[in-house]
């Protein structure tokens, strides 16, 4: 399934946007995007939960662009960073490098000043699937 975005709400004081990616392909040893928020522009808060299907993570890495010209930069990619967060992650559910098969994972992200997030993965054993839902406010 294609990935679907949604803008709930522009109204005052806060914008609410969404994001997901329900049985998108997670590839064998390959680091495939499997969701990508963009227009972050005045949001401070980004949620999403993962869950792989059919085969467990060896990669997980999230990345922002603080323009949108601009390269991503990898700010998590190492179990660590998501079981001892600093910087632009805030908090982690566990180590999503290693997420096993079925096992619901999640992330929260300081985005102030972030205009875009991605989120990449890769299957260990065998392609898999994965479905990925996001919130940003």
């Amino acid at each position: 399934m294609a990935q679907v975005d949604a803008l709930v709400s522009s109204a005052k004081p806060r914008a609410v946007k969404y994001s997901k990616n329900v049985g998108v392909v997670v590839p064998l040893a390959s680091n495939a995007t499997i969701l990508e928020m963009v227009g972050l522009d005045f949001m401070t808060q980004f949620c999403c939960a993962v869950t792989p299907g059919t085969n467990a993570f060896d990669a997980f890495i999230v990345s922002v662009k603080f323009h949108i010209d601009g390269p991503y930069v990898v700010i998590a990619n190492q179990a660590t960073d998501y079981t001892s967060p600093t910087g632009l992650m805030v908090k982690a559910s566990a180590s999503l490098v290693t997420l096993a098969a079925a096992t619901a994972g999640w992330f929260i992200l300081n985005v102030t000043g972030v205009c875009a997030v991605k989120v990449e993965a890769s299957a260990g054993t065998g392609a898999g699937t994965a479905d990925v839902y996001a919130s940003a406010r």
